[in-house]
C-alpha cells in the first residue's frame, strides 16, 4: 500500500512537470509581465505612472489618472481569468484607492479627474474584483457608478462625453464604457433596467461609428471587445456584423503588410483575440490570426528581459525589478505600467486562443518541411 502511495504522488508529480513543460511562451511571459507589474504598484494603492530606465524617476500623470486605474483593474481581470487570487489584494487597494478618489455627482459615484472612461475602468476592477474573489465589499459602488455613467456622461446622440461639460466623445472612453457595460449586463442579467439601457447604448454606439468611420482605428481596441462581449451575451448577430465591419476598416486603414514586427500593438490584439474568438467567418478569421500573430511578435520583442538599454548602458539598480514590462517602442528607456498592462493581457488572450495556438503550430509546421527535405539523401 505504502508502495502504491508512493507511486501515485510521483505520477502525480510527473504529470504536473509535463504540464509545465507544455506551457506556451506567452503563457511564460505572461508570468513575468505580471511580476514585474506587481512591483509598480504603490502603498497608495495607486501605481507609477512612467518610469524612466535610465534614472527610475517617474512622471506625473496628471489629467491621465485613468492609467493609475488600468492596471488594478487588469490585476482583477488576470485573477478572474487564471484562478491567481494573490492578485486580489493589489486590485482591491487600487480600486480603494480610485474610490477614495472620486466623488459623488448627485447619486452617481464619478472619478475626480472627470474622465468617463475612468469611471467605466472603476466599474470594471469592481466587477472582475468582486467574481474573482466572491468578496460583496465593493458591490454597492457599482449601481453609483453605473448612475455616474448614465446620468453624467450618456449622450443620446453620439454615446458617452469625453468629460462632463465638453460636448463630444473621445473613442478610447466609447469603447471602455461600453465594454463595462457589456461585462456588467453578461455578468448581472438580473438587472433588467440598466440592461434595457444597455441595448439603447448598443445602437447608438455602433450607428455612431458607422458614420465615423475614420475613427475605428482608436476605437477598435475597446470596441471589439465590447462587440465581442455582447455577441457572446446576446448571440445577436448585429454585433458580429459590426466586428466585421470594424475589422475591415482597420485591414484598409493598415493592411497587415505595414504593421512592424517590432510595434508595440497590444492594445489592438486585445480586441482582436476576442474578434477572433467569436468570428464565424473562416476567411475573416484567417485573416485576423494573420494580423493577431504579426503584432503579438511586436509585443514579444518589446518585453523588457535584460537590465541592459537600447543604448547599451546599464538601467538603474532600482529598475531591474521591472524586467518583464514592455517599451512604449523600439529604443525607448521608458516604461508605463499603463501600457504593460494591455500587454498582459494580450498575452493571457494569446495564451488561451485555442484558434491562434493551432494557427502557431501549422505555421511552425510549414517551417520545418523544407528542412526536412534537405536533409533527405
Amino acid at each position: 500500500m505504502k508502495k502504491l502511495f508512493f507511486i501515485l504522488i510521483a505520477a502525480i508529480c510527473f504529470i504536473s512537470a509535463c504540464r509545465k513543460e507544455e506551457q506556451s511562451e506567452d503563457a511564460k511571459r505572461l508570468e513575468k509581465a505580471v511580476a514585474a507589474l506587481k512591483n509598480t504598484f504603490l502603498p497608495s494603492g495607486s501605481t507609477r505612472y512612467q518610469i524612466n530606465l535610465e534614472n527610475d524617476e517617474d512622471a506625473d500623470a496628471g489629467a491621465y489618472a485613468i492609467r493609475l486605474i488600468l492596471p488594478g483593474k487588469t490585476m482583477a481581470q488576470i485573477a478572474y481569468v487564471t484562478g491567481d487570487k494573490t492578485l486580489l489584494p493589489l486590485a482591491s487597494n487600487n480600486f480603494v484607492w480610485a474610490e477614495g478618489n472620486s466623488s459623488y455627482i448627485g447619486k452617481g459615484l464619478c472619478f475626480d479627474s472627470d474622465e468617463s472612461g475612468a469611471a467605466a475602468v472603476m466599474l470594471m476592477e469592481e466587477m472582475f474584483y468582486e467574481k474573482a474573489s466572491g468578496d460583496q465589499e465593493y458591490a454597492h459602488l457599482k449601481k453609483p457608478i453605473l448612475r455616474c455613467l448614465r446620468d453624467t456622461y450618456f449622450d443620446k446622440n453620439y454615446g458617452f462625453r469625453e468629460v462632463r461639460h465638453k460636448d463630444g466623445p473621445h473613442p478610447f472612453y466609447d469603447g471602455e464604457t461600453w465594454l463595462a457595460l457589456a461585462l456588467y449586463t453578461d455578468f448581472f442579467p438580473e438587472d433588467r433596467k440598466n440592461g434595457d439601457w444597455i441595448k439603447i447604448v448598443d445602437d447608438i454606439i455602433m450607428r455612431s461609428y458607422r458614420e465615423k468611420s475614420y475613427e475605428i482605428k482608436r476605437f477598435f481596441h475597446w470596441g471589439a471587445q465590447a462587440a465581442a462581449q455582447r455577441y457572446k451575451t446576446t448571440k445577436d448577430p448585429k454585433f458580429l456584423d459590426f466586428l466585421k465591419y470594424m475589422f475591415a476598416q482597420i485591414q484598409q486603414d493598415m493592411p497587415v503588410r505595414y504593421i512592424e514586427n517590432n510595434m508595440n500593438a497590444c492594445t489592438y490584439s486585445e480586441g482582436l483575440a476576442d474578434l477572433i474568438e467569436v468570428m464565424d467567418d473562416p476567411k475573416i478569421r484567417q485573416e485576423a490570426l494573420e494580423r493577431f500573430d504579426r503584432q503579438m511578435q511586436g509585443v514579444r520583442k518589446l518585453q523588457l528581459s535584460t537590465t541592459t538599454l537600447p543604448d547599451g548602458n546599464p538601467m538603474h539598480p532600482y529598475a531591474g525589478k521591472y524586467i518583464g514590462l514592455f517599451h512604449n517602442r523600439p529604443n525607448d528607456f521608458i516604461v508605463m505600467p499603463d501600457t504593460a498592462q494591455h500587454c498582459a493581457v494580450a498575452l493571457m488572450k494569446a495564451s488561451r486562443l485555442k484558434s491562434y495556438g493551432t494557427y502557431l503550430k501549422q505555421k511552425a509546421s510549414r517551417k520545418e518541411k523544407p528542412t526536412k527535405a534537405k536533409e533527405k539523401p
